[in-house]
């Protein structure tokens, strides 16, 4: 559950793969959808996810990312996520993504660092915490440089002790033997690989409520009652994604739960009871990873003939409390709640529906996704909510 605090934006109208790229440190990635379709798609699906990525556990100076075969390999010519372990209101934190490298220091580092940045908005009072980015593809970083001499001393004499990595190289699969050949590069600095493969969990059935959102309401137009009553309906709808991804029983059609020790039911319950397929990786996921298994899902679900009744799929991914940035270079703090997670839930509606686009007071808009097409035909429509912390430049 969100933090008090904590925003959700929700969304009929963005693009899905505009939340999904933008958001680079992710932990945990949940595909929930019906057993039905599952059975029907999955060795497509596990087709597509070969071969397998990999993701590095480094325990390295901060300096090691810049000598000169790491460099070169893989920020120069290459791409990778990375992200160090600890406390972003406590500790230095570093992490790096499109060649960018960005530092979350103490003052009492950065002081001695002697690195120019900027004091961060959030973490404690004003200009306890400075934040440092350098852009490491740049011409002007180049070894033998001033610039990057500069960074190099500051990582050799000040920010000196090992720390903990999380690493994922994003052109691994470029070539076809990288999945076979470990990389020297990563043995010598003690490498821990690991596989992303995704758990699968069976669970039901289920209670499922209504997709469709109650007839008359929507998120701009109408009276204030009906907007009220859209919010209300996707609010439920993403609680009850969230009850599935910890398989609460009070969802089950079969639940004995004392309704005093909880009040919660399922809104607007379908009158058929589903079987709930839910996958889920951890780990360090690229994004690039989590968009295409996404859009690879989807586009399967769409070229199957299946009930509209269990053609729905969605998609929620966490974010690292602790990553210096959230969506994009968007600053990130966790001190009074660090989430920095999405959901996307993808359904059809037969056609018919128009198309409104505009803005109210709660940043939700409404347009129907792929909304061409004959009359009768069945169109897609995506619904995105992006929970977003109280200390994050997202918000």
């Amino acid at each position: 559950m969100a933090h008090p605090q904590s925003k959700c934006y929700i969304s009929l109208s963005k693009d899905p793969k505009d939340i999904i790229l933008h958001h680079p440190f992710n932990k945990q990635a949940d595909i929930i959808l019906p057993y039905e379709a599952y059975e029907v798609v999955k060795d497509e699906v596990f087709s597509q996810l070969s071969p397998a990525w990999q993701y590095h556990c480094l325990r390295i100076p901060l300096s090691a990312i810049l000598e000169k075969d790491f460099y070169n390999k893989y920020i120069k010519t290459g791409n990778i996520v990375m992200l160090s372990e600890g406390r972003i209101e406590a500790d230095n934190m570093y992490c790096m993504s499109d060649g960018k490298l960005r530092l979350s220091l103490s003052k009492e580092y950065y002081e001695k660092a002697g690195l120019v940045g900027k004091p961060a908005r959030f973490g404690g009072r004003k200009g306890q915490r400075w934040l440092v980015e350098f852009d490491l593809r740049s011409d002007k970083m180049m070894h033998g440089s001033k610039a990057l001499e500069r960074i190099v001393w500051s990582f050799t004499e000040v920010l000196t002790g090992p720390m903990t990595f999380l690493f994922c190289d994003l052109y691994q699969h470029k070539s076809s033997s990288s999945q076979k050949v470990p990389c020297p590069i990563l043995e010598k600095l003690g490498s821990a690989p690991r596989i992303l493969q995704p758990h699968i969990e069976i669970s039901g059935p289920l209670t499922v409520p209504s997709f469709s959102a109650p007839e008359g309401a929507g998120p701009i137009r109408g009276t204030e009652y009906t907007r009220e009553t859209w919010k209300e309906w996707a609010l439920d709808i993403h609680e009850w994604l969230g009850m599935v991804a910890i398989d609460a029983d009070r969802i089950k059609a079969n639940d004995t739960v004392d309704p005093y020790l909880s009040t919660y039911q399922v809104p607007n319950p379908s009158k058929n009871p589903q079987k709930v397929t839910r996958l889920r990786w951890r780990g360090m996921i690229p994004a690039g990873f989590i968009h295409q298994t996404w859009t690879d899902l989807c586009g399967l679900l769409a070229s199957k003939k299946l009930p509209a009744a269990v053609e729905w799929a969605a998609i929620t991914v966490h974010g690292f409390d602790n990553s210096p940035i959230s969506w994009g270079d968007k600053s990130h703090s966790s001190l009074t709640g660090g989430e920095n997670c999405y959901t996307v839930l993808r359904t059809v509606k037969p056609g018919g529906t128009e198309v409104v686009a505009d803005k109210d007071a709660m940043e939700i808009d409404q347009q129907i996704v792929a909304s061409t097409g004959r009359e009768g035909e069945k169109r897609l429509q995506c619904l995105t909510f992006e929970v977003v912390g109280s200390q994050d430049e997202h918000s």
